[in-house]
């Protein structure tokens, strides 16, 4: 262990020094870092994502939870993904390539990505177009960059169209003001893995104004080294791997990862009433696929998913009178492979090279009323154009590089029209003491592939004595499908095709949410939920290969419970789910074992816990944040494969967190030293996997920080 007790040592010797710098660095402690939110903060503050228009969390009329700057720097979240992990409802599996969550007991299962949440960045939504995947990794956006992370579960097509199936995620990045009063901030952290190799990560954020123009500005780059990682006994076909067959092997020669982000924002005040924002993002994903499902950890080398996925927007903003405003925007898109991506297909003398691309075009207007002091009138239209260069494979000849083509270029043009319409009034109930606040919503989108989609919703919102609120909530929303479940070609055995008669599956579903603050200091949510999905999207196999088809109905019912204390130095959180899902019989399934009743990928229950103490006369903050999940059945085609049914194992992942802020190279600005042992009690647990193979987790790392405003 040379490099733990290096790194320990360094901490050593760092935290002494810093200690004794304490007095000569008050000046620069940034007191507002340090600020913890009261309850009465978080339920007064503002977000846009459940309405579009600016409402109190605790008054929106959706389930809602926000991440918070404070909370992101307290527990130390390294990106997106990981602060979701903690939030009740999300469930985390992780194939080391991107991050796929299932949300209250629904897993979109193989390569899933994501594509049942509706992740956007301000607002604009970042999904590769051509898969609807979304990467949530260090690639996404510093999170130095981060505001707030805006959590809305429960259907919101009927603002926000497709893919809004299971909810929306909405990251929301920190102001000019931000950065001009805290300056810009530098993170640079190193880690190492005890199963596997060493890593690093880097970023830069910050933002400035001068005169009517302001501008945020976020970069940052992660390399992770994960070979020696080895492939879990339980997986269906590990005896393959032990023994070798056909260049099988127990863990990847090279298993790297490499992510790029990149994000700017300028805004021009052209006029009091009149605000214009040039926004652009940038990301890079770029990692072995050493456990794919597909050839994995053959010794002639490990697939590469290498992509690139970014935008380019402007927005106008113009306030006519008090009662009017209109929004517009435009927004561009594109994305491709990069010529790192291959794909193995378990042969000694070739690889394969995959190249797939779109170019997307997103026009839109709003128009926001303020029709009287108890009612808002939003209505607007959006249009979408996309253009898709469908995947095309080549082999490519390990030895001479000589490729030849294996399917035909395509090209494919799909759009999407939708027209969405929102009312809120208020009104009061002397008799009750309460104020009660009604929110209807419709929205129709046309698609060139499928008939029209109609997604409503209804809330009713009461402000009840003693600060509590209480939310009824029902709505419906819908999942589009890919380009890639639509129209995919393949060239190899086991892999995904297309079928163009595949439609969207759809949701319904019903909430009641009780927001009561207990204390000052203590606050809990409470919500029952029950969600249908009609038309449910499930993996069938030919004899060769996967496509994906419209199936049966599934539900899924549970209770979901938040808890936040806050007192002095100690901040506490702590959420909870419980869900049972039932899946209706497929008429499909020829056998016993394709019968999932339960669904797959996803646990009757989970749990998160996390407490934070900041020790002021040092400056030192020790924070201990846990996460369970519990047994997880297997993925249907692993159980094929294994030929029984068999359940992932439950596991528990601790992060043990302890930083200062009493050290900085900077005088009169901030820095920070901070370090993590991650997956304290080094369970290595298992992710379910596909293909034959379960997924390895990386086990326990240790990381150093250090972080410095200037």
């Amino acid at each position: 262990m040379p490099q733990i007790k290096a790194i320990i040592t360094a901490i050593t010797v760092a935290l002494c020094f810093n200690l004794s710098l304490s007095q000569a660095s008050d000046a620069a402690l940034d007191v507002k870092d340090m600020l913890i939110l009261s309850i009465e903060d978080l339920m007064g503050l503002e977000i846009s994502t459940g309405t579009r228009t600016h409402e109190k969390s605790s008054l929106v009329p959706a389930v809602v939870t926000v991440i918070t700057a404070e909370d992101i720097a307290t527990f130390a979240y390294a990106d997106v993904a990981e602060a979701l992990s903690h939030s009740v409802g999300f469930v985390e599996t992780d194939d080391l390539v991107m991050h796929s969550f299932g949300v209250r007991g629904i897993h979109a299962g193989l390569r899933a990505g994501n594509r049942t949440i509706k992740f956007m960045l301000n607002g604009q939504a970042v999904s590769f177009r051509s898969t609807s995947q979304n990467f949530i990794g260090p690639e996404l956006i510093p999170m130095a960059m981060i505001e707030r992370i805006e959590i809305v579960r429960g259907p919101v097509s009927a603002l926000y169209g497709a893919n809004a199936l299971l909810g929306v995620v909405n990251i929301i990045t920190r102001d000019s003001e931000h950065f001009k009063q805290q300056g810009q901030q530098l993170s640079l952290t190193a880690e190492t893995l005890e199963a596997a190799g060493n890593g690093a990560r880097a970023s830069l954020a910050g933002g400035g104004k001068q005169g009517d123009f302001s501008y945020q500005l976020g970069a940052g780059l992660a390399h992770s080294d994960r070979t020696g990682l080895n492939l879990p006994q339980g997986s269906p076909l590990y005896h393959l791997f032990a023994e070798g067959t056909s260049g099988r092997q127990l863990s990847a020669k090279t298993d790297e990862t490499r992510p790029l982000s990149l994000y700017g924002r300028l805004n021009w005040q052209a006029q009091a009433n009149r605000q214009i924002t040039l926004s652009g993002f940038y990301q890079k994903l770029d990692a072995h696929n050493s456990f794919s499902d597909l050839s994995p950890l053959r010794d002639s080398g490990s697939s590469r998913v290498a992509l690139y996925n970014g935008f380019a927007r402007l927005d106008w903003q113009e306030d006519w009178n008090e009662t009017w405003q209109t929004r517009m925007f435009a927004t561009w898109s594109q994305g491709s492979t990069t010529d790192n991506d291959h794909v193995e297909a378990g042969a000694p003398g070739y690889y394969l090279r995959r190249e797939t691309a779109y170019q997307g075009g997103d026009l839109g207007a709003e128009l926001i009323g303020q029709m009287s002091a108890a009612d808002t009138l939003l209505i607007g239209m959006d249009y979408t154009d996309d253009r898709y260069d469908m995947e095309y494979f080549s082999q490519v000849d390990r030895a001479s590089h000589h490729s030849k083509a294996l399917n035909t270029p395509r090209m494919r043009n799909l759009h999407n029209y939708g027209f969405y319409a929102q009312w809120q009034h208020s009104f009061s109930q002397p008799w009750l003491q309460s104020q009660w606040h009604l929110t209807l919503g419709y929205r129709h989108d046309r698609h060139s592939y499928s008939n029209g989609q109609n997604s409503y919703r209804a809330g009713l919102v009461t402000e009840l004595p003693g600060g509590k609120v209480l939310k009824f909530l029902v709505g419906s929303a819908f999942q589009a499908p890919s380009p890639e479940l639509l129209f995919r070609e393949a060239v190899q055995g086991g892999d995904i095709v297309g079928n163009p008669q595949l439609l969207p599956q759809q949701a319904e579903t019903a909430e009641i949410s009780l927001l009561w603050p207990l204390s000052s200091r203590m606050q809990l949510t409470s919500t029952l939920f029950a969600t249908r999905i009609h038309d449910l999207v499930q993996y069938q196999s030919t004899q060769s290969n996967l496509f994906a088809r419209n199936s049966t109905d599934s539900l899924s019912r549970g209770i979901e419970l938040e808890a936040r204390y806050v007192s002095g130095p100690w901040q506490i959180y702590g959420n909870a789910l419980w869900q049972q899902t039932r899946i209706e019989d497929n008429p499909y399934n020829l056998f016993v074992l394709n019968e999932r009743e339960e669904g797959s990928l996803f646990p009757e229950y989970s749990l998160n816990l996390g407490l934070s103490y900041f020790w002021r006369p040092y400056k030192l903050r020790l924070s201990f944040d846990n996460r369970y999940v519990a047994r997880r059945p297997a993925s249907t085609q692993n159980v094929q494969l294994a030929q029984r049914f068999y359940t992932i194992s439950a596991y528990l992942d601790s992060t043990l967190t302890l930083s200062t802020q009493a050290f900085s190279l900077v005088a009169g600005k901030t820095g920070a030293l901070r370090f993590q042992v991650r997956d304290l009690w080094d369970n290595a647990y298992v992710n379910p996997g596909f293909g034959g193979i379960d997924v390895p987790s990386l086990g326990r790392r240790y990381w150093l920080s250090f972080e410095q405003r200037f």
